[in-house]
């Protein structure tokens, strides 16, 4: 356990020490989303699952890009295998990082959404359903698929840029699937949050596999 620790506080310091750029454009995306969040009437759209999902797909995937690919890139990888620490402990801190950010960034969109609905009139002022436990759970459950996914397909895939893609399609793989499902019998969302968890312990599995009997790290092709 110290060891994930110890690769979660690696990744976060490389992310507060890096390109100060990037928190301005987090800043904007935080902003933007809170804004779309605070316009959603009450109970939420029926659209409103999928842009949760596809929030989280950009934001976790842009996390594991920086902590799985670059990493690959640049050959950092290679010395923190050559360090001690074991391959499950690397893989396991770099997923914890991406979860606990990504999760912070939505976090931070709720909170946004939230102070910008106290200046709305009327009855729209209230807060809306997209802040139940259910959107929530939804949250999480793409995000930690995402991060597992990413971790995955971070070994099988020599092209880092169809890391966005397979992702994406993996996401709206299940929510196509549980959209289909709910016109004809309708579900609860947490069904949805739950097979999007399952999936990602799934993924978290086959990634373990790929990081264990990796011998040499891949190269990346561009």
């Amino acid at each position: 356990m110290s060891q994930v620790l110890l690769m979660f506080k690696k990744e976060w310091l490389n992310f507060v020490r890096g390109d100060r750029s990037v928190f301005i454009i987090y800043l904007i995306l935080v902003t933007g989303w809170g804004v779309l969040i605070a316009a959603a009437h009450d109970g939420g759209t029926a659209a409103a699952p999928l842009w949760v999902v596809f929030f989280s797909v950009i934001v976790a995937v842009n996390f594991s890009s920086t902590v799985f690919v670059l990493e690959r890139m640049s050959g950092s990888l290679e010395i923190l295998l050559t360090c001690g620490i074991s391959r499950g402990a690397i893989l396991y801190g770099k997923m914890l990082f991406v979860v606990v950010m990504t999760a912070a960034v939505g976090s931070a969109c709720l909170a946004c959404a939230f102070l910008i609905r106290q200046f709305l009139p009327g009855p729209e002022g209230t807060p809306a359903g997209i802040f139940t436990w259910r959107y929530c759970a939804l949250y999480a459950g793409a995000t930690f698929l995402n991060a597992a996914g990413s971790a995955y397909f971070s070994v099988v895939l020599p092209n880092p840029r169809l890391l966005h893609f397979i992702n994406l399609l993996l996401a709206g793989f299940v929510m196509t699937g549980y959209s289909a499902v709910s016109f004809v019998r309708p579900l609860p969302l947490a069904i949805a949050a739950a097979v999007l968890a399952l999936l990602g312990v799934v993924f978290t599995v086959l990634a373990k596999r790929e990081f264990e009997s990796e011998r040499i790290v891949k190269p990346v092709v561009l």
